[in-house]
C-alpha cells in the first residue's frame, strides 16, 4: 500500500527537473521521513530503486535508510570510511538485529553531475546477498550469513528517511524512489534504468522520391503525447503516428542516446499507411 510520508526541510527543499517529471533537491539536513515501523522485511526480501544526481560523492551522506536500537540498519549513500578507500564511492550496508552485515563499496562513480539510476536488493535468508546497482548494472554483491532468527526490522525509534538519515546528510537530487517487497531480477533492474535514462527519438518525412531531393523537413511531431519526440521504446507499444499528403516515399531518421555502458536498441521498425 501507499506510505505516508513527511517533509523535513532546512528550507532547501525544492523541486527540480528530474528523469520523468519532477526530482527533488535536498540540501544537507533536508529529508522525507516515513514511519519506519511500516518498513519491516522481516526475513523476506526487498528492493529499493531510485535516481541520484550530485557532484559530490567525497565525504559522507546518505540518500536512504533507517536504523534501529537492536543492531538493524539499511542505507545506501557515498562514503569516504574504510570502505571506500578512493573517497568517492557508491556505498551500502544491509545489517539484521542481532549485527550481522557488513558495507560494502563499489567503484561507481555517479558525481559528475548527471541523473544516475542506483538500486540496492536484498535477496535470500539465512545467506543473505546484498546487490547494489548503478545505472543498470551490478557493481557489487556481498553475501553474509545470518543467525538463527536474525531478521531486517524497525521499531519506530528512527524514521526511515530519504534524504538525510540518521543526520547524515544528502546534498544532491532524487527521483522515482520505489521499494519493493522481494528481490527484482537483473533484467528488472536493467529496465528501469534504460526506462529512465536512455532515450530513442524517431523522426519521419515524406519525399516524393527516394533520394528526397525536395528535401522535407524531418518532422518530430510523431507522438504529441510526450512533446513530439516518441522516445519510450520500453513500455511494449512502440506506436509512433504522423499523418502526410500524398507522396511516394518516406523517410525515418531514428537517434539512440546511451547512457554509460548502456545504449538503447531498435529491434525492428514496421511503417503502415492507412488508405
Amino acid at each position: 500500500g501507499d506510505l505516508a510520508a513527511r517533509a523535513v526541510s532546512n528550507g532547501e527543499l525544492n523541486r527540480v527537473p528530474g528523469v520523468f517529471s519532477e526530482g527533488v533537491q535536498f540540501g544537507l539536513e533536508d529529508r522525507f521521513e516515513i514511519p519506519s515501523e511500516r518498513i519491516n522485511w522481516g526475513l523476506g526480501d526487498f528492493t529499493w530503486s531510485f535516481f541520484v544526481r550530485t557532484t559530490d560523492c567525497e565525504t559522507d551522506q546518505l540518500f536512504a535508510g533507517s536504523q534501529n536500537q537492536r543492531g538493524s540498519e539499511v542505507w545506501v549513500g557515498c562514503s569516504n570510511a574504510f570502505a571506500c578507500p578512493l573517497r568517492n564511492g557508491l556505498s551500502a550496508i544491509i545489517r539484521g538485529n542481532s549485527g550481522s552485515g557488513s558495507q560494502r563499496c563499489a567503484a561507481a562513480r555517479i558525481d559528475d553531475g548527471n541523473w544516475h539510476h542506483v538500486g540496492l536488493i536484498k535477496r535470500g535468508h539465512p545467506v543473505v546477498a546484498t546487490e547494489l546497482y548503478v545505472d543498470g548494472e551490478q557493481v557489487f554483491t556481498n553475501n553474509v550469513t545470518f543467525l538463527d532468527g536474525e531478521e531486517v526490522s524497525f521499531d519506530g525509534s528512527q524514521p526511515f528517511s530519504i534524504g538525510s538519515v540518521a543526520g547524515v546528510g544528502a546534498q544532491g537530487s532524487i527521483d522515482s524512489f520505489a521499494i519493493w517487497d522481494r528481490a527484482l531480477t537483473n533484467e528488472e533492474m536493467e529496465a528501469i534504468h534504460d526506462r529512465g535514462l536512455l532515450d530513442v527519438a524517431v523522426e519521419i518525412r515524406a519525399c516524393q522520391d527516394a533520394e528526397c531531393s525536395d528535401a522535407p523537413p524531418f518532422r518530430s511531431d510523431v507522438n504529441a503525447a510526450i512533446d513530439g519526440v516518441f522516445r519510450d521504446v520500453f513500455d511494449g507499444t512502440g506506436v509512433a503516428k504522423a499523418e502526410f499528403g500524398r507522396a511516394r516515399h518516406i523517410q525515418f531518421k531514428v537517434t539512440l542516446t546511451p547512457n554509460g555502458m548502456r545504449t538503447p536498441e531498435v529491434g525492428e521498425i514496421t511503417v503502415v499507411a492507412s488508405p
